[in-house]
Parts: structure tokens; sequence; C-alpha cells
């Protein structure tokens, strides 16, 4: 066994054992979770609870208790000694609802939990639209350098055949010429796709929230059958 089949080995073992598989609604779930503004309307969220809990407290009767002990030179009367004084207050309050000040705190209140709900919901929304656009132009392009590939190397074997014949002198040096143009410029197309399909990769992952080394391999992305029609 060589060293360069070793070599090889470990390099394919070390990329998979880097490699994420995932699917598109893994994608999309991913990037929900990890979105800053989806994190930052659900704490909004969680803060416009807390604002329509107290706007109904406030309308609600509040009780207060209040005590006084006083300690003074002992006299006598006819219930006997003393010489301290106790006085308790419970009382029990209720908001006027002036202006319907109270009502309006809730009800505004309401209206604001029901909009950082809908920010949500829209956000997450304009997150799979664009995580499924991400995730389905690199299939396309991942498929294109898949076809591309095979492409060349029907190209290639035709250019060796081609040359084969040009050294018979059955075809013309500018035949040889204009199937390596062809040859060079397939080969071009090619290392573009691969630059693109890393970039959009490396743009995914950055929807998704994963800013590591690791590579991600997507799944092949299967369309509902209304929309393949």
């Amino acid at each position: 066994m060589s060293k360069f089949f070793i070599a090889a080995s470990a390099l394919i073992i070390s990329i998979s054992m880097f490699a994420i598989e995932i699917d598109v609604e893994t994608a999309v779930n991913m990037a929900a979770e990890n979105n800053y503004k989806v994190k930052n309307a659900e704490k909004d969220l969680e803060n416009s609870k807390l604002q329509v809990k107290e706007a109904y407290k406030a309308g609600l009767p509040k009780l207060s208790y209040s005590g006084i002990f006083t300690k003074y030179e002992e006299y006598k009367d006819s219930s006997g000694p003393h010489n301290s004084y106790y006085k308790n207050d419970i009382t029990l309050t209720q908001p006027l609802f002036l202006g319907g000040l109270v009502f309006t705190g809730i009800k505004v209140s309401g209206i604001a939990e029901e909009q950082y709900r809908y920010n949500i919901e829209n956000t997450k929304n304009q997150i799979r639209v664009n995580i499924i656009e991400s995730y389905a132009n690199i299939i396309k392009l991942q498929k294109n350098l898949e076809i591309s590939e095979k492409s060349l190397n029907v190209l290639k074997k035709n250019y060796d055949e081609l040359n084969e014949k040009y050294k018979l002198k059955m075809v013309t040096k500018s035949a040889i010429l204009e199937m390596e143009y062809s040859v060079i410029d397939l080969e071009t197309s090619i290392i573009q796709l691969k630059n693109g399909i890393e970039i959009a990769k490396v743009d995914l992952k950055n929807q998704l929230g994963m800013f590591g080394s690791e590579e991600i391999v997507l799944k092949d992305l299967t369309l509902p059958v209304n929309m393949e029609s």
C-alpha cells in the first residue's frame, strides 16, 4: 500500500469526520433557532407578556396593612394597668377607571404582545424562504457541476480520438484547436461552479449560525408533486 494512498485515505476520513449532513427542514430549523432577529423578537415577546401582567395587576384591588405600636408611661384605669398602645389597619383599595386608563393600558399591552408574536412568525417565514432559496441554489450548482464533469470526460475522450485522427492526417489542425478551446472553456466553467458552490455554502452556514470549519453535505431537495409540475 503506497504512502499516497494512505495519506489520501486519512484525508477522506478526516473530512468525513467533520462533515455534517443536513436536509432542508433541518437547515430551516437551525436558521430560525440561531437567528438573532428571532432571539430579539422572542425577548421582546417575553417583556410584553410581563407588561400585560403588570397592566392587569394595575386594575386589581390592592390590599395594604399598617400597624402602630406606642410605648409610654404606665397608668391604670378600670380595665387595669397600661403601658403601651397598638393599632393596626387593613385597607383594600380598588383603582378607579378614570378615563379608562387601566383598561387602555391592558388593551395596549395586549396589542403589543400580538405584534411581537406576528414579528416572530413573520421573521421565521422569511428565514424559511431565504434558506430554501439558498439550499436549492446549492443543489442546482452541484447538479450543474456533476453534468459539466461528465461532459468534460466525454469531451476529453472525443479530443483523444480526434487527436489520433490528426496524427493520421484525417483532420485538420484547426479542428484540434477548436476541441482544445472547448475543453479549456468547460474546465474554466467547472472551476467557477466549484467556487460558486463553496461561496454559497459559506453563506448558508452563516445563515444557519455555523461559523466553524465543518463541512456541510446537503441531502437532495425533493419538492412536493404539485410544485414539481
